[in-house]
């Protein structure tokens, strides 16, 4: 990797610092509220941007996780960042990035996700007494189902032992009889922090790096990990199956996540072991999504003033089982997404473009065409382009659902904001419409065509028409071509 043609980047490097420095820009690595259970300051760089930005940085190291096989995401390019900053330099910084950026040893991880869930359960059949029986000791390879019990105790225990953290034994212990869902152990690469220079016993501010960095490569490797869990069952469920989801094995407050990491030097151990349980690490994650949620709705409501509010009054507002049914596809969608499912959420959204916009006529061209129609009347955008982007979506979705390509993640958010338009637009037209719903559609879909054509030949868009398509505001700028 030749960085040192990224222009800057030494300018860059040289600003970069673990501690507030006046005139640099504060960039939080470690939020407090995600990795402690009482408030304390957030954990932070602090760089000057002029020479080169921060997600330059970012992406070079990035590109290294990636040649060297370790999982990439930007918390965990940030840690690596922030143990540049904390090294004690004894070259030039274009070199000691150099370094930094080789420093890596390959570890062995053992996951394990715990339910707190007993592994023992009463089963009553009809007319018999009822009986205890274990669960566990199944799996669809690679991966088990088992007590945390037996062999696979003495198991982990060996481990924490082995890398010198039988101290942890204790909490070990306490998590003793939970329905376990693990693997076989694997390789992974992790950061050598020894070969950084943090050998041996190491301040708290590292001894705390180092653990936070583990927790998060652990967060990482565990989202790989249900990936395979569920692609491990698509064959099981296609002959009958039930299927056991992520959501479900990790709906109980208490559910924990053990990583065990081993066959490598660490501070003063061999290896390392990241235990997040969700009543504590986690503790304060249903909190922040309700915050989350609160924000969204505001905006929301924002949104919805400014599209529906401002130009039809207030409501209520009469809307068809048509859009209703959109929405409730546009949700269902939202809640793929949140489950890391990309491709399915897409593929949804477009299955709501369809359900409004599309005919049995080719469905590319009428979803696209009438969908670019109410982008130029109503977000002023250019009609040629608009049908040209929203086909390239719905050939995105074609190739997902007939070659298996991944979707791009910026298309998912592309096509969200497309699909909120559609719906305040459709939503305008229905709130007008004096008629009943099954002729709403095809009036609908008809004024849609028509101002396509009107785009097409380059004229004006009759504005009778274009408020019937609900695409048209009252004050709002005039449609390109």
């Amino acid at each position: 990797m030749q960085v040192r043609t990224v222009k800057g980047l030494e300018g860059l490097l040289q600003s970069v610092s673990a501690n507030e420095q006046s005139g640099k820009i504060r960039h939080v690595v470690y939020p407090w509220h995600e990795y402690s259970k009482s408030p304390r300051p957030d954990i932070c760089v602090w760089y000057s941007p002029e020479h080169c930005q921060y997600r330059v940085l970012q992406q070079l190291i990035l590109q290294a996780f990636s040649v060297i096989g370790h999982p990439s995401t930007e918390r965990l390019a940030d840690c690596l960042i922030l143990a540049f900053a904390l090294l004690k330099k004894t070259r030039d910084n274009l070199t000691e990035f150099e370094r930094v950026l080789s420093c890596f040893t390959s570890a062995q991880v053992s996951q394990l996700v715990l339910m707190p869930t007993s592994a023992v359960i009463k089963i009553q059949e009809l007319g018999q007494p009822s009986e205890h029986e274990l669960i566990g000791f199944f799996g669809h390879r690679p991966f088990l189902y088992a007590p945390l019990a037996g062999d696979l105790m003495e198991q982990t225990k060996d481990r924490f032992e082995s890398i010198g953290l039988g101290a942890l034994l204790g909490e070990l212990n306490r998590l003793f009889g939970r329905l376990a869902v693990y693997r076989e152990p694997k390789m992974t690469k992790v950061i050598d922090f020894t070969a950084l220079g943090f050998d041996g016993p190491q301040p708290l501010e590292i001894a705390e790096l180092v653990q936070y960095y583990f927790d998060d490569l652990a967060g990482a490797l565990f989202e790989e990990f249900w990936q395979e869990h569920l692609e491990s069952q698509y064959f099981g469920v296609a002959a009958g199956s039930e299927m056991l989801d992520r959501a479900s094995l990790e709906a109980l407050p208490g559910t924990a996540w053990l990583s065990v990491f081993w066959g490598f030097d660490v501070l003063c151990g061999k290896g390392m072991v990241s235990l997040i349980q969700e009543e504590s690490h986690r503790r304060n994650t249903l909190s922040l999504q309700v915050r989350s949620f609160r924000a969204g709705l505001e905006k929301a409501r924002s949104r919805m003033e400014a599209e529906l509010t401002s130009e039809l009054g207030p409501g209520p507002y009469r809307i068809f089982r048509s859009l209703q049914n959109f929405a409730g596809l546009m949700a269902r969608s939202r809640e793929l997404q949140n489950r890391g499912y990309i491709n399915e959420s897409f593929t949804l959204l477009t299955v709501a473009m369809e359900s409004l916009l599309a005919e049995s006529e080719p469905i590319a061209r009428s979803m696209s065409r009438r969908g670019a129609a109410i982008l130029a009347i109503s977000e002023n955008k250019p009609f040629r382009e608009s049908v040209k982007s929203l086909r390239g979506l719905y050939k995105m979705r074609s190739k997902f659902v007939h070659e298996g390509k991944a979707v791009i993640a910026d298309a998912l958010t592309e096509l969200q904001e497309i699909c909120r338009t559609v719906f305040f637009v459709a939503c305008r037209s229905q709130v007008s419409w004096t008629e009943a719903e099954d002729k709403w559609k095809p009036k609908w879909a008809a004024v849609l065509d028509y101002a396509a054509a009107c785009f097409d030949a380059g004229v004006p868009v009759d504005s009778g028409a274009a408020t019937l398509s609900g695409a048209m505001k009252t004050q709002g700028p005039n449609p390109q071509c």
